[in-house]
């Protein structure tokens, strides 16, 4: 079958390596890449050859294999053929090592470095299956395989069900033409009005219940894998070395003193001056990776950033959190948002969320929001160019400029998304 103009029947279980994570081959192949993604890409291999960061797969990724010392001239040239430039990016998309300092991170890079020349020069794969690019390791990966002159294939979930998109960094890579009967469909589906950016998520009850989990988990892992593997035992593997940076503390539930509410006749009074703005995940791959300019993939600062803007310009900004990551986000980000005086932090599992979709602005950084939004007639605005912006949203400085599409123009639209996606 063909994807992304690859015809992966032509590959055999020599050429093809896989890359997992943590919860094994079957998880990763399942719920990840997905069961009938695999079987209709893949289901002529039976015996996948398999990558991970973690000792559960045929070879792992071990960045104490080598010590800086290791790296030859050779290794030098192919670090700046490839990696050198990109440094700065690599870097700052990173969660991980930008929370460190120069260099280490820089250290930690050439090692892995080091570790690909090694491996690819070993194993004579043809073709790398990949997931999303979300770490420093997979972006390595990537640019010392593309160096080989090996293909990497990556299976990015996208918003329809059983649609994949094929992207390295966010973008938009077109490989087909889609039918004028699948345009009208996948419109009809972004249009449905449950399909839209409001929605509430899971219950209030399930999240808490959710972000305690995660705060048990944060100190299981703080302890098995950053105490004791990498502080006490060195490996210097992504999920160890990091394994202290994100967590979720029990003061992230005391949040509902931030949290302001809305009435029908309040958006009505103010409806020009009214911008809706969606709270992301983060860190997260849409927005270390995803972003155009690197320099903005520090997602709380560019936000800052355009809450100022609009706040010199005399526009309400009407901030709602992401509701699968209510629980989740320092109080601290709230606190800063609440002094800015135009605007309204709305608790999305409240009773008046629903009032936001008479807003007939909406501003994103990526995600399905701004499709969302543009297919049921709203303007949209984006911060940074994403890979469906193209020249119909612009970005925030030019706000003025936000149209609402015609039915034409949004038709027009989905068949140009449709060109990087494929449904298998």
């Amino acid at each position: 079958m063909y994807f992304a103009n690859i015809e992966t029947e032509s590959y055999t279980a020599e050429d093809v390596l896989f890359f997992i994570r943590i919860k094994g081959k079957q998880h990763f192949f399942n719920e990840i890449y997905g069961k009938q993604v695999m079987e209709r890409l893949f289901g002529h291999i039976n015996n996948h050859h398999t990558i991970s960061e973690y000792k559960n797969a045929h070879h792992h990724i071990n960045l104490d294999k080598f010590s800086i010392t290791d790296l030859t001239s050779s290794d030098y040239e192919i670090y700046y053929e490839c990696i050198h430039t990109e440094i700065p990016s690599i870097i700052t998309r990173c969660r991980g090592l930008r929370e460190i300092s120069y260099s280490e991170a820089k250290e930690l890079i050439l090692l892995a470095c080091k570790f690909f020349v090694d491996f690819f020069d070993s194993h004579k794969y043809r073709l790398v299956v990949i997931h999303i690019i979300d770490n420093y390791v997979l972006d390595v990966m990537y640019r010392v395989a593309k160096h080989k002159g090996i293909q990497v294939l990556c299976l990015s979930e996208w918003v329809v069900e059983n649609y994949r998109r094929h992207t390295i960094y966010g973008e938009l890579i077109p490989f087909r033409e889609p039918l004028e009967d699948e345009v009208i469909r996948i419109a009809s589906f972004f249009q449905k009005k449950e399909k839209c950016f409001w929605l509430r998520g899971v219950d209030r009850f399930n999240r808490i219940r959710h972000t305690l989990y995660l705060i048990m988990r944060y100190w299981i892992l703080f302890i098995s894998r950053y105490l004791i593997c990498y502080r006490l035992l060195g490996d210097r593997s992504y999920e160890y070395r990091f394994a202290h940076v994100w967590h979720t503390k029990l003061r992230y539930f005391f949040i509902s003193q931030y949290f302001t509410k809305i009435n029908a006749r309040f958006i009505e009074a103010n409806l020009q001056r009214l911008i809706m703005v969606p709270l992301h995940y983060f860190p997260e791959a849409n927005v270390d990776y995803w972003m155009t300019d690197y320099r903005h993939s520090d997602y709380y600062t560019s936000l800052y950033e355009a809450v100022s803007f609009f706040r010199d310009r005399g526009f309400i900004l009407i901030i709602k959190e992401h509701p699968f990551f209510l629980y989740q986000r320092d109080p601290e980000v709230y606190k800063r948002l609440v002094k800015y005086k135009n605007v309204h932090l709305i608790d999305p599992m409240s009773d008046y969320a629903y009032l936001l979709d008479l807003v007939q602005m909406v501003m994103v950084w990526h995600g399905s929001m701004g499709i969302e939004a543009l297919m049921s007639g709203k303007k949209v605005i984006c911060f940074d160019k994403n890979y469906y912006s193209q020249d119909l949203i612009p970005d925030y400085r030019h706000f003025e400029l936000a149209k609402s599409l015609t039915e034409l123009e949004q038709q027009e639209f989905i068949r140009s998304l449709l060109r990087g996606v494929q449904e298998i």
